[in-house]
């Protein structure tokens, strides 16, 4: 049941349609940004060494990011682009379905769905998240499951 502020029953949880369209525009946004500037192949600093790692089956740098490089190994399925490009895409598809997910968080906190669209907006299109989100990274994964732990923990406590 809804709390009443002002003779006004204001709604628990979002509406799923609009927390739905929300995190799919977010996402759709964020992801077209960076597939329009994804690095195509190899890129400078610890992304040459992540996606050979991942494509000859070895390791990477310690700690080894083991579920990133499972997760790499999947994306090198895909059947399009050469290799570097799927492991960069890879870090996109995770930091905007980040971006998604923290435009949910804010919706649910403020339910504003423009709070949320903006909060999602200004990570995704920040400078350092947007630098390795065209890249091979850990960093995309990490973000992610961030978000979903904010998003998790908002929950049970709204």
């Amino acid at each position: 049941m809804g709390r009443k502020r002002r003779d006004v029953e204001i709604s628990e949880e979002p509406n799923d349609l609009s927390a739905r369209n929300l995190f799919t525009l977010t996402f759709a946004l964020a992801l077209g940004a960076y597939l329009f500037t994804l690095a195509p192949g190899l890129a400078p600093g610890d992304a040459g060494e992540i996606i050979g790692a991942i494509h000859s089956g070895g390791t990477i740098h310690p700690p080894g990011y083991p579920l990133f490089a499972i997760l790499g190994r999947i994306a090198l399925w895909l059947p399009f682009g050469g290799a570097g490009w799927r492991i960069n895409f890879l870090s996109g598809l995770f930091n905007a379905a980040a971006a998604g997910v923290i435009a949910l968080l804010v919706h649910r906190i403020g339910r504003q769905a423009w709070a949320g669209f903006l909060a999602g907006g200004l990570f995704a299109f920040s400078p350092l998240v947007w630098k390795y989100a065209v890249v091979a990274e850990v960093f995309g994964l990490n973000n992610f499951f961030v978000a979903l732990a904010l998003y998790a923990a908002a929950s049970f406590e709204l």
